[in-house]
């Protein structure tokens, strides 16, 4: 599921990111783009914080630089800098400052479609686009990881904790007596 919100941090934002795994933090190349985007990174802490005191892991952050012109720009440099100040991971492809990005949705068409002018537009949003799914598809591993080694935290402390209580037998296969037994532990 693909939600966008809006970037000034706004309650809907907020809802968003309490339930997105990945959250996509666009940002412009000026300093002032990069100061308002610290607040959306804030914000986004608090999500993770909220996500993990009920158990479930936060969501990670990607974010992608727009509005930028050719990496030979002093300015394209510093906003790539700038943006690892961020402590949020980084999409290595940016957008650059494009007519026909902006044009697209007043048009009520995508960059693919607009022909070969906007070949340019088209091919860095893919590469953007590629990059957004494949740290989607780390993260979904590195989710499933924690999530499977706190589950069977859980199930390990929930387990001891019936053992302690003597309310498992030594020879029950769920005992850890058993499991030390068999070499399980």
């Amino acid at each position: 599921i693909i939600a966008d919100g809006p970037a000034n941090g706004a309650d809907g934002s907020r809802v968003l990111m309490l339930a997105a795994d990945i959250v996509v933090v666009p940002v412009g190349p000026t300093m002032l783009d990069m100061e308002s985007t610290r607040e959306t990174i804030r914000i986004l802490a608090n999500a993770r914080k909220v996500r993990q005191m009920s158990g479930g892991v936060g969501p990670k952050a990607l974010v992608v630089l727009n509005r930028l012109r050719n990496k030979k720009y002093t300015q394209t440099r510093d906003a790539f800098a700038a943006a690892q100040t961020l402590g949020e991971a980084v999409c290595p492809h940016a957008l650059s400052t494009s007519d026909y990005i902006g044009d697209a949705s007043g048009q009520r068409t995508t960059v693919w479609q607009m022909g070969y002018r906007a070949k340019r537009a088209a091919t860095q949003m893919l590469s953007v686009i590629e990059e957004i799914t494949e740290y989607g598809k780390q993260n979904a591993l590195e989710r499933e990881a924690i999530e499977g080694s706190e589950e069977l935290r859980r199930k390990r402390d929930s387990q001891r904790t019936g053992d302690e209580a003597g309310t498992r037998e030594p020879g029950d296969p769920d005992s850890a007596e058993y499991r030390i037994a068999v070499g399980a532990e």
